[in-house]
């Protein structure tokens, strides 16, 4: 049994990435990897163990190895790294095999120059892999050593995960992954160090092409370029099918929107990339005369729109977009009698698989980087649609894992840089997330690991943000980080101080209620005081009688309810302010990504159907049901749609049609959904519902329907759980498992 090393290409000796010499490349040549084995006969098991970075394919006599794509997921390359199993014993044969590896830059080896100077992270390097394989009785058939040969002059000739992909098919080396191979031109592997982070395996589900997308339509510009729209947004590459001479070029640009001319249009986004074609895959032809198939491997974009440019002689067969996405499965259904409302659906579901290749992002075009706030907003609406928790718990690793000793943590993660310590672009309200998204992820799946596991953590973050208050005998409030972000243009936000300190308090709150739940009476009792304390501070700062906190908007009266800020005799007098001003201008979205939320749980939580239906349909900016006006095909990033058209910031709203129209709601006292709630809210102009749920006790369904001046409402609970069911009459009562049938006037 030999052990397995780290290997590395190096044929053309250049210094390695990121390297601080002048002329060093930033960028490197995919490199090819291969070895040869000979079995007496082939095993009936056989598993491979890789890690590739940034990412890999793994090739067995010819074929590609399963069907994953951009393996294995970003991490703190310098913490942990993922590896995966294959099973490949229908690949093998007895006599010769070869086994092949492609490596791609990622996210390990991003090397072209950004506004948040992601060439400059501190574990570029070439990229390597670690390879082990085995029979069913763990015997040894190949592992990754310098016994590899391996070059870097192959045809994917450039690769960067922002940037995008050039591939030259006259340099194919045709059967360089079969048996029999001449690789005498071929350099020895190097080994190289490890990436410094412990292999462990991948728990979350791969990226896979989900969907294969045709062309809703075709313009051709007067330059003969042809624009490809593929009638929505989403996160994928192109599969072109093309036939020309040999080195004839097409060039595929991708984008969110389109000129009035038909032009794609870049100009929202590309400008954060400062270096190499925005969005852009290459592909030079070879010549061959029956046509030539390609499809990039190690990039992806965000794109709706794809321009096709042609130089030299071919002809463009046919375009297909790939949409890809973490291969979480399906977990939640809604379906309403509004289409305004199914669009919405359809829109944040979108937003949402975007974001999430491999781990959750802020968009999937310009950035790419993993927010920590955006990933909070949108957590719910991933567990109420998605069979998601392993992709959270894994990316959840990350976050401790970023942790300083001193407590702070990222607004971005997966980046090991310290400039995302800070409070200018991020603070409480993105970095509570770090205790928020544990505690949402045992409420709606029970789990109670994570929360064991990190709990010192958390801990930890909370002293960190106590100790920021400079002088907390005169007020504990947390004048630090960004407030409600991406309001309409022209509103006075809420101030930051309020919203830091509310998520400031709800922190020491988690952490308080974790304390408790974890046998920790001395911490959950002082927890449990500073937040006490925090919420004298907070209405003494704010509140300034008659249910008015700070300057009195949407965001500044809806958040201290949200957070139980408020004192009980004042709560009604808040409720109230909020349903008056959100009524008073027509239910307009006057609140940014922070209030977005705050507002619309509030009026939710207090039974507001109709005012909470018609927050999310009116049409007037701004609006959700505006950006649909405007041919919104996912959630945009400012109501007027400036910026990206492709974000998950606002995407609660998908949670609050199963929290309220299909009142579907966990019960923080017993989750899992053990017991919880059916208390579906039947406002005015909504006609019927259909949604369901697969918690981890079973399948939750809510059906409802008017007839004439009759609720009548289907429900499904699963074993072992109980629901309190509330109707519309107001009478309420708690039902068991099974399918079940009520029936009660309309109000």
């Amino acid at each position: 049994m030999k052990t397995p090393v780290w290997i590395l290409c190096n044929d053309r000796k250049q210094w390695a990435p990121g390297t601080n010499v002048p002329g060093a490349p930033q960028n490197f040549p995919a490199p090819y990897f291969r070895r040869e084995i000979t079995l007496e006969s082939p095993p009936q098991k056989a598993k491979a163990v890789i890690a590739g970075l940034g990412f890999y394919e793994l090739y067995v006599n010819g074929s590609k190895v399963g069907d994953r794509v951009l393996d294995p997921c970003p991490t703190l390359y310098t913490r942990r790294v993922l590896s995966v199993e294959h099973d490949v014993a229908p690949y093998l044969r007895k006599g010769k095999n070869c086994f092949g590896v492609l490596l791609g830059n990622g996210f390990y080896n991003a090397g072209t120059e950004t506004i948040w100077h992601s060439e400059l992270l501190p574990w570029r390097g070439f990229c390597r892999f670690l390879l082990n394989v085995e029979d069913e009785n763990g015997f040894q058939l190949l592992c990754s050593n310098t016994g590899w040969k391996t070059t870097s002059r192959g045809p994917l000739v450039f690769n960067e995960i922002r940037n995008g992909e050039r591939y030259d098919a006259r340099l194919e080396m045709n059967g360089w992954n079969l048996p029999g191979f001449d690789d005498s031109g071929w350099a020895a592997a190097e080994q190289s160090l490890p990436p410094g982070g412990v292999v462990v395996p991948q728990a979350q589900p791969p990226c896979r092409v989900k969907e294969v997308v045709e062309p809703a339509g075709e313009t051709r510009l007067g330059n003969g370029a042809e624009v490809y729209d593929f009638g929505f947004g989403m996160s994928g590459f192109i599969t072109l099918c093309v036939k020309g001479e040999a080195g004839a070029a097409v060039t595929l640009c991708h984008a969110e929107m389109a000129k009035p001319d038909g032009d794609i249009d870049n100009g929202q986004v590309e400008g954060l990339v400062y270096k190499g074609g925005f969005q852009t895959d290459q592909y030079i032809l070879k010549g061959e005369p029956e046509g030539e198939t390609w499809t990039p491997r190690f990039t992806y974009h965000g794109f709706r729109y794809a321009r096709a440019e042609i130089e030299g002689k071919a002809r463009i067969i046919s375009l297909k977009a790939n949409r890809i996405h973490t291969d979480f499965g399906q977990a939640g259904r809604f379906e309403s009698s509004n289409p305004v409302l199914n669009g919405l659906q359809a829109c944040t579901l979108r937003s949402y698989t975007a974001n999430y290749v491999g781990v959750p992002t802020d968009c999937p075009h310009r950035e790419k980087q993993s927010w920590s706030g955006d990933a909070n907003l949108a957590m719910e609406t991933g567990l109420y649609n998605f069979n998601s928790e392993s992709a959270y718990v894994e990316w959840l690793e990350s976050f401790a894992e970023e942790q300083l000793p001193s407590g702070s943590v990222p607004h971005v993660l997966l980046t090991g840089k310290s400039n995302n310590h800070n409070f200018n672009w991020g603070g409480p309200a993105w970095d509570c997330a770090f205790v928020m998204m544990p505690w949402t992820l045992y409420v709606f799946r029970g789990n109670r690991k994570v929360l064991e596991e990190h709990y010192d953590n958390y801990r930890k973050f909370a002293d960190f943000y106590t100790a920021q208050i400079p002088d907390p005998e005169s007020g504990r409030i947390v004048r630090l980080g960004l407030g409600d972000w991406c309001p309409p243009k022209g509103l006075e936000p809420a101030p930051a101080e309020l919203t830091s300190t509310a998520y400031y308090f709800h922190a020491l709150e988690l952490v308080a209620k974790i304390a408790a739940l974890l046998g920790r009476k001395d911490d959950a009792a002082y927890y449990a005081g500073l937040a006490g304390l925090t919420r004298k501070s907070f209405n003494r700062a704010f509140y300034k009688g008659g249910g008015i906190y700070a300057n009195g908007n949407m965001t500044s009266t809806a958040c201290p309810v949200f957070f139980g800020l408020c004192e009980e005799r004042e709560k009604e007098k808040c409720v109230d302010r909020l349903a008056g001003l959100v009524r008073a201008d027509g239910a307009r979205a006057q609140f940014g990504i922070l209030g977005a939320k705050f507002v619309a749980r509030v009026l939710g939580d207090f039974g507001y159907a109709d005012l909470l239906y018609r927050l999310f349909t009116q049409p007037e900016y701004p609006g959700w049901a505006n950006t649909l006006k405007k041919g919104a095909t996912t959630l945009w990033e400012r109501w007027d749609g400036s910026d990206s058209r492709m974000h998950i910031m606002y995407g609660d709203i998908s949670a609050c049609f199963f929290r309220y129209f299909a009142g579907i709601r966990p019960h923080e006292a017993a989750p899992g959904f053990r017991t919880f709630s059916l208390h579906p809210l039947v406002p005015v102009g909504l006609d019927f519902i259909s949604a369901s749920h697969e918690s981890p006790a079973g399948t939750i369904v809510s059906q409802w329907k008017k007839d004439g001046s009759k609720f009548l409402f289907h429900a499904e609970i699963p074993g072992g759980s109980i629901a309190t069911v509330t109707l519309p009459d107001g009478s309420s009562f708690d039902a068991g498992a099974g399918k079940h049938d009520w029936a009660c006037p309309l109000k």
